[in-house]
């Protein structure tokens, strides 16, 4: 082999490393020692800087995620029962137990994890190990916060090496609504 060409592929590498970061203004870190009773509270459905509770966290696609106002999350001993509240009603409910639907890491809920060795199928021109989460908890500001992280290295296409990382935060204020009292809707 070449010996230029050895001395070039670490710059070539480095040249196909990517890192990215998207956070709201005044990103705080995770609650640090939090528990999942933390979590119980109502915050808004739309985050910072962008992205939908409903949409971002829990995946739903048969709702309208901008008529969703309010997301009410109620931390049970091996549950989190989640509603999802518009005109002052709740019109989605779901129970969501631990270690089934979701997992508990340090008092967050990973709601969604998945890593892959060499590829992911189908049409994936990646080939190495990656893995991506999705987790929810308590920031410094007793906010919700939503991180989605992945990272991954390999190559592509058999040829290009490549590494790869990206961070997203979407935080979800918590709203002061002491005493109020919401009833399913239609009712």
């Amino acid at each position: 082999m070449n010996k230029s060409f050895l001395r070039l592929f670490p710059f070539l590498f480095l040249l196909s490393s990517c890192a990215i970061n998207s956070a709201p203004d005044n990103n705080v870190d995770f609650l640090p020692q939090a528990n999942l009773s933390n979590l119980s509270g109502i915050y808004s459905n739309y985050g910072e800087p962008n992205g939908y509770f409903s949409k971002d966290a829990l995946g739903l696609n048969e709702i309208s995620h901008e008529q969703v106002k309010l997301v009410k999350l109620t931390a049970g001993k091996n549950t989190v029962r989640v509603q999802l509240i518009e005109n002052d009603c709740i019109s989605y409910e779901k129970t969501l137990l631990l270690g089934r639907d979701v997992q508990e890491q340090d008092g967050r809920l990973v709601v969604y994890s998945e890593s892959h060795l060499l590829s992911s199928g189908g049409d994936d021109v990646m080939i190495g190990p990656r893995h991506s989460e999705k987790v929810f908890g308590i920031d410094m500001r007793q906010d919700g916060k939503l991180r989605d992280s992945g990272y991954g290295a390999g190559l592509v296409m058999f040829l290009l090496p490549i590494a790869v990382s990206d961070q997203t935060d979407i935080r979800f204020k918590r709203m002061n609504t002491a005493g109020q009292h919401f009833f399913r809707c239609g009712r």
